[in-house]
Formats: structure tokens, C-alpha cells, sequence
């Protein structure tokens, strides 16, 4: 067109940037043909700002000094040097009464595709000239999150929709593309400025821009389907997503020729075709509309792509789950004998093009469709359910029963498999769980998509999370890592490689995610590779969210495809097992302890790794040869700890042992250091934070543990969270030391987290006993049922050990407080039957005090995370440990005890009520072994045959 030839002629030899600037301040601006001078001057003089604010060279070095001084200068000086300027030597703007105008002939003959065109072309000039003369443009859009748009469109609202400038801005020719969200249009490039604080629009518009908002989930329409009271143009026709929409193009209904040759404002000949425009959320694409010469009576019209790619695989990834199902579909189709199958997407799961007429012939617009599960806006309902009720329901609410379980529990999960299958086309290999707490509401409620290969649980391994603020102002959709078996510095480490080694495309990784100031919720943030944040109010369309979705599904392959690359070439003899969940590992030491001819009970194992857990000190009590040490030394060599890489050390305890010099080491009367049998390994378990450090003193009892142990028991009573890690206080200070070199080298020294000491000890009139303060500050698991019956030859088993890192052993709890509010429940049901032991042991002045409280709650935590054992095993492996080992004497009282505790222990009062000097001991013996005894079998069994030598010999003590 001959104006739009004139104007780029106009700016094509200008030497200064300041025509371009006006052009484009007139072209943004202008309604009718006419704005207002002051509008532009303020325009010009921003642009300017925006520069030196970018820290970008203004102009020239020979620019005027109002250019070069933009800071300073004032509107007045701009505005005169406008005026006497660019205005004066424009061809096609004139300066009349304050407006800036184009005569009405010229501009009536533009349409919006040609100032969209003059735009574009500014644009790159003002770009070029930049680039060719001060060293650089540089003024692309800057990265913002959608959060930060969402707020302009809010203050757009507010501010700008009501004046003169925005009133109508619809039907300015000026604004092809607007920005729909919540049924509302927004000015695209007046958004963008708003969110990045410029003065003006100086990046560039059009597809740039429109692509930008794109990718942040905002919809982008042209307006010119909006004119005329904001209603859509009418619909030409709809064409159901089948195979050759991806390859080729369409063939057009003969019913809508008719309606095509209007709008095209002509009838296309048999055997021509035609260059065709498709708009497409804002894109521009090139295609051809032919009309098929096949010697048939009727006309045969198709929209064809053949070759554009770009087309192509934009259509793929916008109509995703319709391609991946008909790929699918189409090979197992060929793999049964058909040659060219034809694939029919169910309707329940069909997409869909809707194609309107634009104002230019030969021009179209696309918009697409996904299927109506889609359009139903299910998953988005539900979150929008989540973030507006759950707040109030945590805080006033019963929690046992409420709705928001069952919507988290089963119809977002049934909703989100729902997608992955049908929608996404993608196998279902996941696990999807949702938890809004156990017995008590969760601060952060999440739901879980674990694939099976990787993880079994949310407590450790790689998966994906929807997971919500405590007070719902926001809700994320991560990539998360398990926090239970890891510290903080672990958690951070893993984190941070993983984003340098996996593409995560779009989502975040700045470390903004903000969930609660509770310690759970700080682990979770910690735990987050990736995330996309979605505010409540302003959730995206159910498209966008499946969009998502989609994306951290390939985002978690990619990790899975990584992960089993990485590990193609292990060793065969040593396992990686970050992907077994803790169950799993378990199962793993059984077999290497099988492999190796070892039988123990059921549930040992499990019991040894639970009191391991529980604190990092267990003792293996009872009479020789039962198989404690073995133990101690399989299990370490199954989790690749042993002699050979110095995680493994046997240290035999010696009579003479007074004080804790025989294990630490002392200073010698020249003043030089000599190391204990125990202070280097505690060194080297210091340096490697990474791997797991197992010490047996094997016949612990030898000596009087309470005296040379007396100082490592002490200094385990201070262990705290320090840094991500639970760490003690130093074993050996400063002053401990009397030459430098021996300073450096120990001083300073602490038992780290994954260090654990394990005692065995054997109970004959040759050792000595335990004291209850050795007793309260470990797990005592007795050796003493021997069933000589009890081997098998030739047991089945793997002689593979595992290699799990050190947060397999590493305890998470030190105090109460360390625990979650979704562990409130299972705490009270522990403590509740605590409550009712110990006011029988309080008769005898055997009650326990809060450590012992504290360690069998973590205890059944742990089991309960890791569905170990069921909980009354796991409660009467802890009666057995830590509760019964305290009694012992020669009272009546005791006798007492002992009956009272065999009431709630056995399930019954038959006993109870018995007095002396009534001897009931082989009856109740009799009665513990030929019943089935609940809900604590093995305690009854114990309890019994204490009652039993009381009665012979006057005093019971628990170890026989």
C-alpha cells in the first residue's frame, strides 16, 4: 500500500533516532489518527529513561544535550525540542491545537495488519540503529513471573482501564492483539510495561511479545474479533484434531464453501491455490487454501502445511494428548497387518480447531480446542476448593471425616491419572497420593506423582509434588526430593546438582518457593529442584495446568532416563539403592545376611535398623555365641560398610578399662597425644559426611561401662540440629591438648549423625551389670531365646551389598519438637500408653523420665514412615528394650509391678489381683506360652518368667 511504502521511505535514511521514537510514540498512542503532543513528549522523553535507567548509551555523542541529559531535562525542554524537530520534519504528522494527527485520508486507509506492519518495521529500525551506532539495543522484555503480570492486569484495572487513553482501546486500530484473562482485555505491551516498571512500551511488540505472555500461561487474542461490542466474529467452521492436522492440513466441508468464497471475497479456480495467513494465539503463519482438481463433480478445498514444519510441530505440542494417542494407536494398529491404519480420537478425549474470518480476505484464525475434560476445569476447581476452604478448615474444623480428605486422597489423585493416561497418552507407572495430615490437619498439604521405579514413598527419592502454602496464599507444582533421610546440607547439595544436570525448561529454580515458616515446611522448600507457583485467585485454565503438567512429567523422565544411564555400569557387587525405599533396603540386608548362612528371628533386623535410627547407640544383650557380634558385622558389610574401606571397626572392650582415656586416647608425660582405639574413626566419620560409620566394642561389659564410657554418653545427651546435621558437643577441647600439631589434628573432634556405636554384651556372673543410666540412653535388644533347631542349609540368598548414602541410618529426630504436626496423633497414642505403664512403674520408683518418652516415640515414627513392622510388634519390641530391663529387686512391690504390667501386656486381669504370698509363677509361665497372648506377646512371655524367679529366689532382674 502506498502509505505504508511512503512512511518507510520517510524513516528509512534518518540519521538520529529521534523520528523513530515519535513515529512510535504516535503509533502506540494514537486514536483516530490523533494524540494528544504532551502523550508523545512523555513518550520520547521515557524511552530515553528507560535507557540510561537500563544503563544503556542514550544517543550519539553529537545528540542534542536534552537527549544526552534526559535526567535532567525537563518536560518543557523535550517537549520544545519535539516540537522543533522530529515533529518539523515528519512527511505524514502534523502539529494542530496540542494534537500530534495524520490527515484522516491517509489513516483511514490503514488497517490494523498495516500499522501492525508499520510497528514491526519501527521497531527493528529503532533496533538496528542502536545496534550500528551506541553499541547495542538491549531493550528485550526482562524476565518476569507470571505473579508479577498478574498484578499489572490488576493495577491496569484500577488505574488505566477508566481514562480517556484505555476507555476504548478495542476498537483503536492501533491494538491488534489484546490479552483475555478473566473475561477481560488487556492491552498487551501496556501490561508488560506496567509489570517491568518502564516508562515506555520500548521493547518490541507483536510476536515477541505476545509469545512472552504465551509462555507464561496468559491467552492472546486479536482484537479485530472483539470489535462492534467485544463479541467474537462468527465461527466459519470446526475441525476435529486427527491424524492429517500434524502431517498435511484439512480438507474443508463442501458445506462451508459458500461461506469461505464470501469472506475471501472471491471463488478460488479448480487446480490453483492461494497464500494463505493462520493467526494462531497470537503467531502468524503461513499456509495455502487449494482447491483440488480430482475431475469430480464437486469442488474439493483443503488447507494445506505440507511444508511448514514450524506450523507442524506447533500443532503437535499444542494437541499433545491427540497426537501421542494416535501415534500410539497407529503402531499398534501396524503391528497387527494394517498398512495405513485410520485413527479415530474417542470423542470423550477429542480436540478440536475452530476457524474464524478475519477482516482481510484470505486470512484466518485459528483457536484451539482440547478435549472437554478439559474445558470441565476439574483439576482447577479442585485447587481453587483447596486454597479457599483449607485454611479455615485446619484452623476450625474436625479433621477426622472432613471432605477435603477425600479430595485429596482420591479425586485430585483419580483427576491427575485421569490426565496422564488418557489426555497425555503417557503409561501409567505412577503412584499418586494426596495427604492432608495423619490424625491431625497437615501446615502443608500436598499430593504426590511418584513414578514406581524411583520411589515408593515421599520420604525419600525423586518426585513430583502439588504442594500448598500453610496459609493457601499459593500453591507449587515441584520437583521434589524426599526429606526424611536427609539434612539440610544434603538436601541442598542434591538439590543444586540435579538443576545443573537436568533441562528444566520453564520452571523456577531461584529458590523463592515460600510454603511456612514451620520446620517441615522449610525442609520442603529446601527439598524443591524446580517449581511453577500459582496464586490463589488467579489459578490458570485447566489447559495451562495440564500444560504443566505435561512438562514436569518430561522433566521427571528425563531424571528417571539419567538416573538408570548413570548406573548401567555399577559394580554387580555393591548396589545403589537411592531408588529402594527404606522397606526395600531392609528386604536387601536379609538377603546378603541369608547369602552369607546367618539366620535371626523374624523382625529383628527391622528392629535393629529402627533402634539404629532412634539414636545412634544399641546394645546386643545375652548370653555367648548367640550371633550378636555376626550381626553387628553383616548388617555393616551389607550397607558396604567394612574393615576393608575403614567403615567398619571392631574394638575389643579390656577389663582393666577405669576411664574414657582407654577409648578417646591421653596425653602422655612428654605432652604428646596417644590416640584411643576409637578417637580416629570418629575423625574419619567427621571428614566423610557422606557415608554411614558402624564401631562394635564387642564384650562391652568386661569393664564398668559407666566408667570409661561415662564421657561419650555424656557428650550424646547434647546432641542438636547445628547446620542441617545433629552433631554433639566436642569429645576433646583445646585444653584437652598440650602441643599444637595434636590441636589441629583432634581437637574439636564430635560424634556426627552418621556415626553409630553398637555394644554387645554378654550377661553371666563373668561381667558386670548395666546401671539405668546406661540402660535409659539405649535400645537393649536381648539374645536369649535359643532354638538349637533353628538352621538352614544352603539358604537362598544375594551376596550383593547395598550402598545407600548415610541419611539411611541417620537419625531425624532429637527432641519432640523436632516432629511434624502430622505426627501429633501417632505421638499422643504412643504417650497415652506410656502414661499407663509408667504410673505402674512410678509404685516401684521405676517410672522413666522424658528421654526414654522421647526415644520410643521416634522409635514408632520411623517404623510408622517406613512400614516396617505393624505397631504393637514394634510397641512390644520397645517394652522389651527400654521399659522392662529397668525392673529388678527383691520388694513385694516389684512382684506388684510385675502382675499389673502382665494385665496390660496380656490382655488380661486374670493375675492382677493376686497377693502374697500366693505363688503363682508356673501357672502364669503356662499361661504366656500355650495362649495367644495380645497385644504384647513377647513382654507377657518376659513379665511371666520374672514373676516365676521371683517367687524362687526372692529378687527378679530382667536379664536371665
Amino acid at each position: 500500500m502506498k502509505v505504508i511504502d511512503n512512511i518507510k521511505r520517510d524513516l528509512n535514511n534518518y540519521q538520529k533516532s529521534y523520528k523513530f521514537i515519535v513515529y512510535k510514540a504516535f503509533f502506540d498512542l494514537a486514536i483516530d489518527g490523533k494524540v494528544k503532543i504532551d502523550d508523545v513528549v512523555e513518550y520520547f522523553q521515557g524511552f530515553y529513561l528507560d535507557r540510561a535507567n537500563l544503563e544503556l548509551q542514550v544517543e550519539t555523542e553529537d545528540a542534542t544535550s536534552t537527549i544526552r541529559n534526559i535526567e535532567t531535562s525537563t518536560l518543557k525542554e523535550v517537549k520544545n525540542y519535539v516540537k522543533r524537530m522530529p515533529l518539523d520534519k515528519i512527511d505524514y504528522l502534523a502539529l494542530d491545537n496540542n494534537l500530534v494527527t495524520m490527515d484522516n485520508d491517509l489513516w483511514s486507509q490503514l488497517s490494523r495488519d498495516d500499522i501492525s506492519e508499520i510497528k514491526n518495521y519501527i521497531d527493528q529500525k529503532i533496533r538496528t540503529y542502536f545496534d550500528e551506532r551506541v553499541g547495542g539495543y538491549d531493550m528485550a522484555i526482562p524476565d518476569m513471573s507470571r505473579e508479577e503480570i498478574v498484578n499489572a492486569l490488576h493495577k491496569f484495572d484500577k488505574e488505566y482501564r477508566d481514562t480517556e487513553k484505555w476507555r476504548d482501546f478495542i476498537e483503536n486500530k492501533n491494538h491488534k492483539y489484546a490479552i483475555k484473562y478473566n473475561d477481560q482485555l488487556y492491552p498487551v505491551k501496556e501490561i508488560i510495561r506496567i509489570a517491568a516498571n518502564y516508562e515506555t512500551p520500548s521493547f518490541s511488540g507483536g510476536r515477541e511479545a505476545n509469545s512472552y505472555l504465551s509462555k507464561r500461561g496468559f491467552e492472546i487474542v486479536e482484537l479485530e474479533n472483539y470489535r462492534s461490542g467485544g463479541s467474537e466474529k462468527e465461527l466459519l467452521f470446526t475441525k476435529k484434531v486427527n491424524w492429517s492436522i500434524f502431517n498435511w492440513g484439512f480438507t474443508i466441508s463442501a458445506d462451508y464453501h459458500e461461506k469461505l468464497n464470501k469472506i475471501n471475497k472471491e471463488n478460488l479456480d479448480e487446480g490453483t491455490s492461494q497464500e494463505i495467513k493462520i493467526s494462531i494465539e497470537g503467531d502468524e503463519f503461513t499456509a495455502s487454501l487449494r482447491n483440488i482438481d480430482r475431475n469430480a463433480k464437486g469442488t474439493t478445498l483443503q488447507i494445506r502445511y505440507d511444508s511448514n514444519e514450524k506450523l507442524q510441530d506447533f500443532l503437535k505440542e499444542k494437541f499433545a494428548n491427540s497426537y501421542q494417542y494416535i501415534i500410539k494407536k497407529r503402531k499398534e494398529l501396524k503391528e497387527e497387518g494394517q498398512k495405513r491404519p485410520q485413527v479415530d480420537v474417542p470423542d470423550e478425549n477429542a480436540e478440536y480447531i475452530n476457524i474464524y474470518p478475519t477482516d482481510t480476505p484470505y486470512k484466518y484464525r485459528f483457536e484451539l480446542i482440547s478435549n472437554k475434560n478439559l474445558q470441565d476445569s476439574k483439576l482447577q476447581n479442585a485447587f481453587e476448593q483447596v486454597v479457599n476452604d483449607y485454611y479455615q478448615a485446619r484452623k476450625s474444623e474436625e479433621f477426622a471425616g472432613h471432605k477435603l480428605g477425600d479430595l485429596f486422597r482420591n479425586e485430585i489423585p483419580k483427576i491427575l491419572a485421569e490426565y496422564i493416561t488418557q489426555m497425555l497418552a503417557i503409561d501409567n507407572n505412577y503412584n499418586i497420593k494426596g495427604s492432608i495430615g495423619q490424625g491431625n490437619w497437615a501446615r502443608v498439604p500436598w499430593i504426590a506423582i511418584m513414578d514406581k521405579d524411583l520411589t515408593a514413598t515421599t520420604r525419600e527419592g525423586i518426585y513430583i509434588t502439588y504442594i500448598f502454602s500453610e496459609k493457601m496464599e499459593s500453591f507449587y507444582l515441584t520437583l521434589m526430593q524426599g526429606v526424611s533421610n536427609k539434612n539440610e546440607t544434603k538436601l541442598i547439595e542434591d538439590r543444586d546438582r540435579l538443576r545443573a544436570s537436568l533441562n528444566l525448561k520453564d520452571f523456577s529454580v531461584d529458590n523463592n518457593i515460600n510454603l511456612s515458616e514451620h520446620k517441615r515446611g522449610r525442609k520442603y522448600e529446601l527439598a524443591t529442584i524446580c517449581y511453577k507457583k500459582y496464586l490463589k485467585g488467579d489459578i490458570p485454565s485447566e489447559k495451562v495446568l495440564v500444560s504443566d503438567l505435561e512438562a514436569i512429567l518430561k522433566i521427571y523422565d528425563d531424571y528417571k532416563k539419567a538416573y538408570i544411564e548413570n548406573n548401567q555400569n555399577r559394580d554387580e557387587l555393591v548396589k545403589e539403592v537411592d531408588v529402594l525405599s527404606v522397606k526395600e533396603k531392609i528386604e536387601e540386608i536379609h538377603s546378603y545376611i541369608n547369602a552369607k548362612g546367618f539366620s535371626y528371628p523374624e523382625g529383628l533386623i527391622e528392629n535393629f535398623y529402627l533402634s539404629l535410627k532412634t539414636k545412634p547407640f544399641v546394645l546386643l544383650a545375652g548370653i555367648s555365641g548367640t550371633g550378636k557380634t555376626k550381626l553387628v558385622k553383616l548388617f555393616a558389610e551389607a550397607i558396604n560398610c567394612t574393615t576393608e574401606n575403614g567403615r567398619f571397626k571392631l574394638i575389643s572392650v579390656r577389663p582393666d578399662w577405669s576411664d574414657g582415656s582407654d577409648l578417646l586416647g591421653y596425653s602422655d608425660i612428654k605432652g604428646e597425644f596417644n590416640p584411643g582405639p576409637l578417637i580416629d574413626f570418629i575423625k574419619e566419620a567427621n571428614r566423610d559426611r557422606e557415608n554411614t560409620y558402624i564401631v562394635c566394642l564387642d564384650e562391652m561389659n568386661l569393664a564398668r561401662v559407666e566408667y570409661y564410657f561415662s564421657d561419650l554418653l555424656s557428650v550424646m545427651e547434647t546432641r542438636q540440629h547445628v547446620d542441617g546435621e545433629v552433631k554433639s558437643a566436642p569429645l576433646l577441647k583445646p585444653e584437652d591438648f598440650v602441643k599444637n600439631e595434636d590441636k589441629e589434628e583432634y581437637a574439636g573432634i564430635y560424634l556426627s549423625d552418621n556415626l553409630f556405636i553398637v555394644g554387645t554384651v554378654n550377661m553371666d556372673e563373668t561381667t558386670h551389670p548395666f546401671s539405668k543410666k546406661v540402660l535409659d540412653r539405649a535400645n537393649t535388644i536381648e539374645f536369649s531365646a535359643i532354638k538349637l533347631d533353628n538352621f538352614s542349609l544352603g539358604q537362598e540368598g544375594k551376596e550383593i551389598k547395598i550402598s545407600p548414602d548415610s541419611s539411611f541410618l541417620k537419625s531425624e529426630y532429637v527432641t519432640l519438637n523436632d516432629c511434624s504436626p502430622e505426627d501429633k496423633e501417632l505421638v499422643q497414642q504412643v504417650v497415652d500408653r506410656l502414661i499407663e505403664i509408667n504410673d505402674i512403674l512410678q509404685k516401684a520408683s521405676l517410672h522413666i523420665g522424658y528421654r526414654v518418652r522421647d526415644e520410643i516415640c521416634f522409635y514408632l515414627l520411623y517404623n510408622d514412615q517406613h512400614n516396617l513392622l505393624d505397631f504393637e510388634q514394634a510397641f512390644d519390641f520397645q517394652l522389651m528394650q527400654k521399659i522392662l530391663p529397668r525392673i529388678q529387686g527383691s520388694s513385694r512391690l516389684i512382684k506388684r509391678v510385675l502382675l499389673d504390667l502382665f494385665a496390660i501386656v496380656s490382655g488380661t486381669e486374670k493375675y492382677s489381683k493376686t497377693e502374697e504370698p500366693v505363688r503363682i509363677g508356673d501357672e502364669i509361665v503356662d499361661y504366656a506360652e500355650e495362649n495367644e497372648i495380645k497385644p504384647y506377646p513377647e513382654s507377657a512371655r518376659k513379665l511371666a518368667y520374672m514373676v516365676k524367679r521371683f517367687e524362687e529366689d526372692g529378687f527378679t532382674a530382667y536379664w536371665l
